[in-house]
Formats: structure tokens, C-alpha cells, sequence
């Protein structure tokens, strides 16, 4: 339990939960920023350097070519990486670019490297090899030199230095500071921090340092002198959560890497003087597609992301259930996906891929893949409703769809709509309208089972996809282009925006009861989870109250609580298709000739209100 400080993961007024921040490192040891406030991470156990940019796009620069311990940069942002002994590239520095390209060897130090940190025209580290001296790096050349220190530093965590050149070092199991002058012929010892500390950054705006330890994150002056400290949180015995690398160059703002509780390592940014933490780095790499399960037990849904170390294309499974939230890549793939995904009526999920032109049929665990619809090129996103099969193209007009004819053993296709410029996600209202995210023409179109279409609702710039509630009667769209999620009733009135924040928006899902938005926040690289009671009217809200259907989902029969005698019930599939009407109800109905799917069920009460409710046959 969190008992000493705030912990934001970008939650918002309008209830909006967070997903993906806080990627985890196997074990972290050094961290750097650029002046574009990008950030650096080497992992080396995983034999990984990990990039973090501001809007939490997590990308591997480098991997597999050693264990990287120490990492810093230049004035000109050229990144320079220390590789642990023994190991490959083991005591030699390489220098690349911030994007990992054009490695090179920089040079041979041929020693173990604890930190390394850049001034004037030098690289400087400390290591366990050097007695009584700080190791130097020229910086124009790569070749090698040491100062001769007052003292020994050869144990130190972590150093720093001042903008006068003066340099601080701090060492396991100490809570004080020791500071050498810049010419190196002197040291002192800080007053005590009263924490042990296992990292420090000098903060050239505050003119501090900032200073990590076992029990407290602590700001002092450069004579040695606390300022201020600011308690860690406080959690049950046995999680552990401990800084162990920093870079504090940012004012008020310092980011740390720490041992977390789970046993991983992950970055923060500590916001002080408001003793705020903030996960950086995402486990999502530029979702784009989601659809939420709504058969499972437990809150589930799925993302088309790609996989952050890897970068091949990937199906990912998200589960919130009492351990928390776990993110599994359950298929990988090198080809290119379509952004849509959707669940299929066997709780399997439609994927489109994009090279080989084939919709595949994932289990929701992953262990079987088929090809589902064969030969469609450009496609976008297909989804089976009812007995048929949909699907946009971005190079077609209209929406297509197919069905099997058994007397003539065939696939019989249909098109629907007119018009539209690229189309991507769409939807359906139970009256069989089609809602489609017209990309190119900036617009929704409405489709009619007569096959008639329609604009609604005001210019849309760039519609990535759209979810109808079929309970409130109104479609929420991704509005890629204005960085927004918008809602409509479904003839195109009352235009509201939905939540805020979002950075190119691509992919929206709703949860059984209309209650939950689940969105694809591509350019913030997470997923944002919209809770919608607040937009829902008061008889929205209390519609669902008078009512209730259970179990669902259900294998035999559907049993009624409700205030008021009810009059009649109908249930329909997802295509609009009436299955069942009785107009003599008690307090069940039997499903059991239904087969396995999701349905709709219209309760009518006798004083007229009626209430349509998602139920799953299993």
C-alpha cells in the first residue's frame, strides 16, 4: 500500500485510467538525457540500450553487443556506452548516435566502469580499477589519462560535477557526500543526508544535487548542507523500491531508475518540490487496433501494437484482474497489420494482415492461427456479424461483405455504400446500420440496410474507427486528426468531446454495459481507459439500474429482476436480426437453442420503459 506519496500515471479529471506506463527492465544500471529530454537506459542483463522519448515511445538503440554498465552524452548528444568485464566489448566504450546507428569503438580503457559523466572536453568515470584517481577520456580522440585524487574513490556508487568542475561522490552504505574541488587537490564530507545513498545528479537551475537513497530522495547544497528530503513510499515487507541511477539535469524534476517492487527495474520521473512519481517508458509501442473481450471473467481486451524490444508486429493480450494488469504478446509476426482487430463470434480475434493479404483468426490465448478470409489487399478491418463477414479496404468505396451459399457451395459478396474515400473501422447500431470512419473524407458515413448512405454529424478530421453503444444508442469515433475522441447519437447530433489528452487516437472498444471506453492512444504509445458515467444522462444511468439480467454470460437460461412487471422480451444478434420476441414473460427466458455468441436482450416494462442489454451465450 502506497502511504507517503502520490504515484500519477497521466489519470485526468474525466476518470481516465492509464495502461502500458512503466516498461520493465531486467536490471538497469545507468541513465543519461539528451537535450531534447529524451532518455537513455542500459539494461545488462538483457545486453540492451533502451531509448524513452517524451511521449513514452520506448525503442531499442542497441542490443547484443555486450553488457552495457554506464552511459552518458556529449554536448552534441553523441551517446557513449561502457560495456561491463568480462563480456563481449568488455572495458571498451563505444560511441553512436542517439539512435544507435554508426557504433564505434571509442576506446579501451580496458576496465570496469561504474559511472562515467561528461564535462568541458572529457569523459570522466570511476572505477574499482583505479586507486586514488578519476579515469579521463578525451573526448576528441578517445585517448586515456587519470587525475590524481586526494583521496580514494574507487568504491563510489555514482559521481557528479558542479558547473565550477567541482565533483561529488557517494558510496554504499554512507549517507554522506563526498565533494573534491576542481582542481582536484582537496575533499570534504557533506553533513549526513540521513539515508544511505546509491546515486546523486547536480542540478545546474537549482545549483543543488539531488540525491537517491534507501529511505529518501534528498535535495543539498553544494556546500553540503540538506535542503530538504522527501520521504520514499512505504510498502509492505518484502517490496523493495530503491533508486538506483539518476539524471536530475531537468529543474524540479529528476529522473531516477529504480528497483521496483516486483523485482524489475523501471524509470521514473520524481516532480519535486510536489513529491510526485511518474512511470516513464511504455509496454505498448504504437497501439493501433482494440477490441475488448466481452466473454471473459475477468476485464480483457486486445491490442494490435508492436512489440517494444523486438519492433515485430504483435497481438497483445491485456487482463486486469486481482494481481493487477498483465500485458502478454500472444502472436508475433514481421509482416505489416492492419490497424482493426475484432473479436469473432468463437472468442477469437480478426487480424489483418497486410502483407499476405489474409485475415487471420487468432485464439485468445494464441495457440491457434488460421487463415479466416484469404486475397483482400489494403485492408483495414474486418469483423463477422451475424451469418457474414465485413470488411474496409483504404483503397475502396465501399464497405464489403461475404456469406456462404450452400446450394451453390460458394461465397457470395455484397457491397455496401457509396462514396467513401478510405475507409478503416466501422461499426453497427441493432437496427443494421453500418457507422463508417471515412479517413480520407473527413467524415462518418451512415449505411443503411437498404444500402442508401448518409453523412452525419459535423467534419470529422481523419476518423480512425468508431464503437456503437447499442444501450445508449450513440457511437464514439477516434478522431486521429484533431487528437480527440468525440460521441454523437446515431443520427449525427449532440457532438460532444470524450475525455482529453490524446495524441493521434486510432483505436476505440466498449465494454458490455456502454460504460467503459477503451482507446488506443498511438502517439502517447498507451491505452487509456475512458470510465463514461459522467457523460451518461441521469435516465442513461439509471435505465441500467432498473433492470438486471443474469448470469451473463449464460448457457441455459437468462433470469429478470426488475421494479416494474415486465411486459415483453425480444433478443437479437449483433446484425439486427430478431431471434426471439415473447410477449408473456416471467422471470426467465431459456437461451438454450442459441448458439455460442453475443446477442442483444430488449426487456419492455409495462409502463413502457424498456432497456437493451449485451448478453453472451456460452
Amino acid at each position: 500500500m502506497l502511504l507517503s506519496s502520490l504515484f500519477w500515471e497521466m489519470a485526468s479529471a474525466q476518470n481516465i485510467t492509464t495502461v502500458g506506463l512503466g516498461y520493465p527492465f531486467t536490471y538497469a544500471t545507468d541513465i543519461a538525457q539528451d537535450t531534447s529530454g529524451n532518455l537513455y537506459i542500459c539494461d545488462s542483463t538483457d545486453d540492451l540500450i533502451m531509448k524513452i522519448d517524451s511521449h513514452n515511445k520506448t525503442t531499442v538503440i542497441s542490443a547484443g553487443n555486450g553488457k552495457p554498465g554506464a552511459i552518458a552524452l556529449d554536448s552534441n548528444n553523441n551517446l557513449y556506452v561502457a560495456y561491463d568485464s568480462p563480456g563481449t566489448n568488455g572495458g571498451k566504450v563505444f560511441k553512436m548516435n542517439t539512435d544507435g546507428s554508426n557504433p564505434v569503438l571509442f576506446s579501451s580503457p580496458n576496465v570496469a566502469i561504474t559511472k562515467m559523466k561528461f564535462i568541458g572536453i572529457n569523459l570522466w568515470y570511476v572505477s574499482p580499477a583505479l586507486q586514488n584517481k578519476l579515469g579521463r577520456i578525451d573526448i576528441a580522440n578517445g585517448s586515456l589519462g587519470a587525475a590524481n585524487l586526494p583521496t580514494n574513490v574507487s568504491g563510489a556508487e555514482d559521481f557528479t560535477f558542479d558547473n565550477q568542475g567541482n565533483s561529488y561522490y557517494v558510496f554504499a552504505n554512507n549517507p554522506k557526500i563526498l565533494k573534491i574541488n576542481n582542481i582536484f587537490t582537496s575533499y570534504s564530507e557533506s553533513n549526513t543526508t540521513g539515508t544511505n545513498i546509491t546515486c546523486i545528479d547536480y542540478c545546474p537551475n537549482l545549483n543543488a544535487l539531488v540525491v537517491g537513497g534507501m529511505s529518501d530522495i534528498v535535495l543539498m547544497d553544494t556546500s553540503g548542507t540538506m535542503i530538504t528530503h522527501y520521504t520514499l513510499p512505504v510498502y509492505p515487507a518484502g517490496q523493495l523500491f530503491l533508486p538506483q541511477a539518476i539524471s536530475a539535469k531537468d529543474y524540479q524534476n529528476a529522473h531516477f531508475v529504480f528497483f521496483d517492487t516486483d523485482g524489475r527495474y523501471r524509470t521514473y520521473d520524481f516532480r519535486y518540490p510536489d513529491n510526485i512519481y511518474i512511470k516513464r517508458g511504455s509496454n505498448f509501442n504504437t497501439p493501433i487496433g482494440i477490441v475488448f473481450d466481452p466473454s471473459a471473467s475477468f476485464e480483457t481486451y486486445f491490442v494490435n501494437d508492436a512489440d517494444v524490444k523486438t519492433s515485430y508486429n504483435a497481438l497483445k493480450k491485456v487482463v486486469t484482474n486481482f494481481s493487477g494488469i498483465n500485458i502478454s504478446n500472444i502472436y508475433y509476426t514481421s509482416n505489416v497489420l492492419a490497424g482493426g482487430i475484432s473479436m469473432t463470434p468463437n472468442h477469437g480475434i480478426y487480424v489483418s494482415d497486410r502483407t499476405t493479404n489474409i485475415v487471420k483468426e487468432i485464439s485468445n490465448s494464441g495457440s491457434n492461427v488460421s487463415d479466416a478470409i484469404t486475397g483482400i489487399s489494403s485492408i483495414y478491418y474486418a469483423v463477422n456479424n451475424g451469418q457474414k463477414d465485413y470488411y474496409s479496404q483504404t483503397n475502396n468505396s465501399v464497405i464489403l461483405s461475404r456469406y456462404f451459399y450452400l446450394p451453390t457451395f460458394s461465397w457470395i459478396y455484397e457491397y455496401w455504400g457509396s462514396g467513401i474515400v478510405n475507409a478503416r473501422g466501422f461499426d453497427f447500431d441493432s437496427a443494421g446500420n453500418i457507422y463508417v470512419a471515412d479517413y480520407g473524407g473527413n467524415a462518418i458515413r451512415k449505411i443503411a440496410p437498404n444500402n442508401t448512405t448518409t453523412t452525419i454529424g459535423p467534419q470529422i478530421n481523419n476518423p480512425s474507427s468508431v464503437a456503437v453503444d447499442k444501450i445508449h444508442n450513440v457511437i464514439y469515433i477516434a478522431e486521429t486528426g484533431s487528437n480527440a475522441i468525440r460521441r454523437m447519437d446515431l443520427d449525427g447530433n449532440n457532438f460532444i468531446n470524450i475525455g482529453s489528452n490524446f495524441l493521434n487516437p486510432e483505436g476505440v472498444s466498449l465494454n458490455n454495459d456502454g460504460t467503459k471506453l477503451f482507446v488506443t492512444d498511438t502517439g502517447n504509445n498507451v491505452i487509456k481507459i475512458v470510465d463514461l458515467s459522467s457523460y451518461l444522462s441521469t435516465s442513461e444511468t439509471t435505465a441500467e439500474q432498473v433492470i438486471k439480467i443474469y448470469p451473463n454470460p449464460a448457457s441455459d437460461f437468462i433470469y429478470f429482476s426488475a421494479l416494474k412487471k415486465i411486459k415483453s422480451a425480444e433478443i437479437y444478434d449483433l446484425s439486427g436480426r430478431q431471434l426471439y420476441k415473447s410477449n408473456s414473460v416471467g422471470d426467465k427466458i431459456s437461451v438454450e437453442n442459441l448458439k455460442k455468441g453475443i446477442y442483444l436482450i430488449k426487456i419492455t416494462l409495462e409502463n413502457g420503459k424498456s432497456q437493451t442489454s449485451k448478453f453472451i451465450r456460452n
